[in-house]
């Protein structure tokens, strides 16, 4: 008797627990949450954070802390919202550096499939393909030809080893057949300084930090990364249809969850994530070349499942190292 009243007690217990977690999931969000940025304040990734994140919160009726915990390549705030509670209050804001830094490094920490679970795309920015505005090169058949007779007077900049400028110029030339010369510099704004002094001969930068250079004439744009013209840049053409059939690269944004968070938590944000995705935002953000994307959480799960396998190859075939 004394058993079958420990079970029963153990029971409810047990219910009350599944109708305890049950609650706080039909009650989501009943407090604010918090969304980190793994960078410092003022990049792509925390601007595009922060804009979309006022929307969301609207649609939530909920606060939203936007918290940067910048520090080893993203490593650092990636592994703190990998241990925080699966809970739906504790989300990271996330790029590409997610899906290739643990092939890159070997502690990275985290794995972004198996400690994480994908809840909405943000936005993905097409990157350019960018000469000095005075050089010779004037389409992609130019850089072909020139890459393909001497290597060795072409050379391209990054923002560093594994950064996403890195990885769009090592597929092309993978895909091209040649090796040039890789110069990596310390962030976008040295390797688009040097491309316009013409000490290297290009760069594959995204489109928002881009875009007024080429206006202005210092830059001339060979092509763009995505899979279709960018309507930022309309009469130009993408690198697939210059020559490079199924290239297409992109840098990405988004907001991921610890594994086991409660997918209706996960929905509710996802669901309020598109809303916030107004055409008055859409349309002040196109203007810079962002491009706002909205998926369900099952679409970008399977994104960052397809996009960490790819990268792990190029990393491979190109001898990819992180600085």
């Amino acid at each position: 008797m004394r058993k079958l009243s420990q079970l029963l007690g153990a029971g409810a217990a047990l219910l009350l627990a599944l109708s305890a977690g049950a609650q706080s999931t039909d009650n989501y969000p009943s407090k604010p949450i918090r969304v980190v940025v793994p960078v410092v304040a003022g990049g792509n990734l925390d601007l595009t954070t922060r804009q979309l994140m006022q929307g969301v919160a609207s649609q939530l009726g909920q606060s939203i802390v936007v918290e940067n915990r910048p520090g080893a390549s993203l490593l650092l705030g990636t592994q703190y919202v990998a241990k925080a509670p699966a809970d739906g209050y504790t989300l990271l804001a996330m790029s590409n550096t997610f899906v290739t830094a643990p092939s890159l490094i070997a502690d990275a920490g985290y794995d972004p499939i198996k400690d994480f679970t994908g809840v909405g795309m943000m936005s993905v920015v097409p990157l350019v393909v960018m000469v000095n505005g005075n050089s010779p090169i004037k389409s992609m058949a130019d850089l072909v030809a020139l890459s393909k007779s001497d290597p060795s007077k072409v050379s391209y900049g990054s923002a560093g080893g594994g950064s996403s400028s890195h990885f769009a110029a090592a597929m092309l030339f993978l895909q091209m057949g040649v090796n040039v010369l890789h110069v990596p510099y310390k962030g976008n704004a040295a390797a688009l300084i040097d491309v316009m002094g013409g000490r290297v001969t290009l760069v594959i930068d995204t489109m928002n930090t881009s875009l007024q250079h080429i206006k202005g004439g210092t830059l001339r744009a060979l092509a763009v990364t995505s899979p279709r013209r960018s309507p930022a840049l309309p009469n130009v053409p993408t690198v697939a249809e210059s020559g490079f059939p199924g290239y297409a690269t992109a840098a990405f944004i988004g907001i991921s969850a610890p594994a086991g968070t409660p997918p209706a938590a996960v929905e509710r944000f996802s669901a309020a994530m598109t809303r916030a995705m107004t055409p008055e935002l859409r349309e002040k953000l196109l203007a810079d070349g962002v491009e706002m994307q909205s998926t369900t959480p099952q679409q970008f799960s399977e994104y960052i499942r397809q996009e960490t396998a790819r990268f792990a190859k190029v990393i491979k075939e190109a001898k990819i190292t992180a600085n």
